[in-house]
């Protein structure tokens, strides 16, 4: 940061390191071999920590919960591409629209465990089904098990 402030004129305070970009925490690291150099990363732990409480609070509305004992990203040969199950109304539709948007996020941030499964349920983005929201469910229910 203060490489860049000598370069553009910065508002005041705002030298300070960063600890939240976009959703992630941001953290610094000295690297053992070479203790003068920091380098940043990125975690998804916080921003997934409060989508899935927000999914949780949602759910609970609705009288369900996240699934138990997940350890995978989809159920156990789930084949979104097979799933014959109701169409979502427009509401549903909508939240599940707004789900998959969240978990491309945590992959972007670096969840790379649930790309595959995030790029599959996607595809079903225009009519997508009961069964399918009910896998975002499961993606949720993993990553609060493994986060």
């Amino acid at each position: 940061m203060k490489g860049i402030s000598q370069v553009y004129r910065m508002k005041e305070g705002s030298i300070a390191k960063p600890s939240i970009y976009l959703g992630a925490q941001v953290k610094e690291h000295r690297l053992p071999e070479n203790p003068a150099k920091i380098v940043w990363s990125l975690s998804a732990e916080k921003y997934l920590k409060e989508a899935i409480r927000s999914v949780e609070m949602d759910l609970e509305k609705l009288g369900k919960r996240l699934p138990n004992h997940v350890t995978t990203p989809l159920s156990s040969g789930y084949r979104p591409e097979l799933d014959v199950s109701a169409l979502l109304d427009d509401d549903f539709t909508s939240w599940y629209q707004k789900l998959v948007g969240i978990l491309r996020w945590a992959v972007e941030l670096g969840r790379i465990d649930i790309h595959l499964s995030i790029a599959l349920l996607a595809q079903y983005l225009v009519q997508p089904r009961v069964g399918h929201l009910d896998q975002i469910f499961h993606v949720f229910a993993y990553l609060k098990a493994h986060i």
